[in-house]
């Protein structure tokens, strides 16, 4: 009877994990990475590209609907378009960091460089077509090293 017990229990088990694994797979073309999934599972956020201004492209996958929504992109004269978003939540309501053209800091030229504007990433969140910059926190360091280096008083 054991025995008999313990092969029906396997059976179940192989038939519910073979059921389980039928569900749909989706494929995301080249260059795009899925960052994260809602709690609920109905949406995907994730960006195009792996690092520079073509990361700063995000877009939303409905996973009911099988849409992706691109949100953000690149846009040099208006980076309130732009934004590398990696979080969403159960409304499609994405998070992540964007370019704030309010905080910036001019690079001198260099045995290897020329001189050019560094523009820091912030915090956001991107909700109904818009995005809320959310600043770079209370971090009293983070803020105070922030000052000197846009005041020129150190070196990032």
């Amino acid at each position: 009877m054991e025995k008999l017990s313990i092969l029906l229990c396997s059976t179940m088990l192989c038939t519910t994990t073979s059921i389980m694994a039928q569900a749909d797979f989706a494929t995301l073309p080249d260059d795009v990475q899925a960052k994260a999934i809602s709690p609920n599972g109905n949406y995907v956020v994730g960006s195009k590209g792996y690092y520079g201004e073509d990361a700063m492209q995000s877009f939303v996958w409905d996973t009911e609907s099988k849409e992706t929504t691109w949100k953000t992109m690149y846009d040099a004269a208006n980076l309130d378009k732009s934004g590398l978003f990696m979080g969403v939540n159960d409304n499609g309501v994405i998070v992540g960091t964007m370019k704030d053209k309010d905080m910036t800091k001019d690079v001198p030229a260099s045995d290897w460089n020329d001189a050019y504007t560094l523009t820091f990433n912030t915090a956001a969140v991107w909700k109904n077509g818009s995005v809320t910059k959310l600043g770079i926190g209370d971090n009293k360091i983070v803020r105070e090293k922030l000052q000197q280096s846009l005041a020129g008083e150190i070196t990032l």
